[in-house]
């Protein structure tokens, strides 16, 4: 019984069973309500949007697998993927392409997987019209902060999907107990779980993470939940994540696409170019990493990637029958890498191509004692056969 309850309000037995059960039946009736409205905070919408989405994306995928493969740099460049260079050029659609395209069956479905359980909740709670926004909000504020700190190709839903986590964070500070008596734990756990692998891991871009997550929070706040009106809140925060949306945007704009990061996104470029037969192609890529000055900070050991443009592009000479051009890209290749046995033994083929049969053996040597090797050994042999004739 309720130690408010005055004595003389309950003078008989009667009285006082009467009395528990109408509060038994208030606290019962207001349970019900908190449970519908609870229910109806995760009901507002139907996840529609979210399935078009993973359609959508997976179509996109196997038109990349068809087209050659999702984990080609050239197909992903072409498709429409996030690269600074065609960006600066005026390619600003890329910010909005990149969130379809997948780097390989394991990227795809991590991505679909988080994608169908972050998406049905976030479109359940906000509607379709709040999670478009949201999920489009989120991807162009990913996409440009993979922009401004990233200099490497960039594909993925991932900014737009950490943007779905930010309405999540947002619902939680507006409804927070409702958000942790549910599912809040959950989220905050797997949120800081990816956002620790992402600094942990270098080829994972959380700029684009951290940007999605900001733009989503932002995103969402704007929208507001539905069914609270207008708030003040609101116009602020859009106003606030455009500020930083232009502010970001003129930062990408003004900086300038050099470094080891980009020579060796134009190195693979070159080097699919050139399996696929498209020579001048690979000429124009490979070049480009020959001419633009390094920092040192890619990838691939800067000596690795020069020595290796300067093969590739002897390859293309030699296809074309340019020996003499081919030789003094060689000539250049082992000038940078004195350990490169493959340009020796180009060299050595070249020389006997063109008779020098003196030029062929010290080539065929050095190439034998940097590396044994039974075609480089049969070169030799026909090599020596020439010498003795």
């Amino acid at each position: 019984m309720p130690p408010f309850t005055p004595d003389f309000q309950l003078e008989g037995e009667g009285q006082t069973e009467q009395f528990r059960d109408t509060v038994r039946h208030m606290v019962r009736r207001e349970y019900h309500r908190q449970q519908k409205e609870d229910q109806a905070a995760f009901l507002f919408g139907k996840p529609v949007l979210t399935l078009v989405l993973l359609s959508v994306i997976l179509a996109v995928f196997a038109l990349m697998e068809l087209r050659g493969s999702s984990m080609a740099t050239t197909t992903l460049v072409e498709m429409g993927a996030k690269f600074d260079p065609l960006i600066l050029e005026g390619e600003w659609w890329r910010f909005f392409s990149s969130m379809f395209l997948h780097i390989g069956f394991f990227h795809l479905f991590m991505n679909s997987l988080a994608l169908y359980f972050l998406g049905t909740a976030v479109e359940r709670i906000f509607g379709s019209l709040r999670f478009l926004w949201i999920y489009a909000a989120a991807g162009l504020s990913g996409s440009i902060a993979s922009f401004v700190f990233n200099d490497n190709i960039s594909a993925g839903a991932s900014g737009a999907i950490f943007g779905l986590f930010g309405a999540l964070l947002y619902f939680g500070l507006i409804k927070r107990r409702l958000f942790f008596r549910t599912f809040g734990m959950s989220v905050v756990i797997i949120l800081i779980i990816n956002l620790t692998f992402g600094f942990l891991v270098p080829m994972v871009d959380n700029g684009a993470h951290i940007g999605g997550l900001a733009g989503g929070f932002a995103a969402a706040a704007a929208a507001g939940l539905p069914g609270r009106g207008v708030h003040v809140s609101q116009p602020l925060s859009l106003a606030v994540g455009l500020a930083a949306g232009l502010f970001l945007w003129n930062i990408g704009f003004s900086q300038e696409v050099e470094g080891g990061q980009l020579q060796a996104v134009y190195y693979e470029l070159g080097r699919e170019s050139a399996e696929a037969g498209r020579a001048e192609a690979a000429e124009r890529y490979l070049q480009q990493v020959l001419d633009m000055p390094s920092d040192g900070e890619g990838p691939i050991p800067q000596d690795m990637l020069e020595s290796n443009a300067y093969f590739l592009l002897a390859s293309l000479e030699i296809d074309q029958e340019n020996l003499d051009n081919a030789s003094e890209l060689l000539d250049a290749a082992v000038s940078i890498r004195d350990d490169f046995h493959e340009a020796y033994y180009n060299l050595a083929v070249i020389a006997y191509e063109q008779g020098d049969m003196d030029e062929a053996e010290r080539y065929i040597e050095e190439a034998l004692r940097l590396e044994t090797d039974e075609q480089y050994e049969e070169l030799q042999d026909d090599i020596e056969a020439q010498q003795a004739s």
